[in-house]
């Protein structure tokens, strides 16, 4: 009895998931030694607003060239668990986006989308989850094809997820 008792105090009083700054998780040299190219942080990126039991952080890195971007968006909750993954592809089907589809291997759930819009500028994104309550995604711009994305995306995905 004393034990149970125990065990729910400390599951209620541990917290589900604990928020990391989106800038320690994914780094200039971990993108560097990814990509190939140098990088800096973008100032003053957007960060969606917090609220009681949900943060957000998130981090933009330019290359010196100017020709690529990569971000990310990292979503910590107190008691909203993450979508499904197939719940996450219908949802992104249903606004449209391009080439949405479950990747395996990665984290607790992943979903890929992008697209080429013009010869020189493709935007593609990883969604991923850990656990039910942290939720990530990377996002590239620029002068990337998709399989490269895909391909360093998965690489940058397996860093945050041992920080996170």
């Amino acid at each position: 009895m004393r034990y149970s008792l125990f065990l729910l105090l400390f599951s209620i009083l541990l917290p589900v998931a604990r928020a990391k700054d989106a800038c320690t998780l994914m780094t200039a040299e971990d993108i560097r030694a990814v990509i190939g190219e140098e990088v800096h942080v973008v100032p003053g990126g957007m960060t969606p607003p917090s609220g009681p039991g949900l943060e957000y952080s998130s981090c933009r890195f330019k290359t010196a060239s100017g020709t690529r971007t990569v971000s990310l968006l990292a979503r910590y909750s107190q008691n909203t668990p993450n979508d499904s993954t197939a719940e996450l592809v219908a949802k992104m089907q249903s606004q449209k986006m391009p080439g949405v589809r479950e990747i395996s291997g990665v984290g607790d759930g992943a979903v890929w989308s992008g697209g080429a819009f013009d010869k020189t500028r493709a935007t593609y994104q990883l969604n991923f989850m850990k656990g039910k309550f942290a939720f990530f995604v990377i996002n590239f711009s620029g002068s990337f094809t998709e399989a490269t994305a895909l391909e360093q995306a998965k690489a940058l995905a397996a860093k945050i997820l041992a920080r996170a």
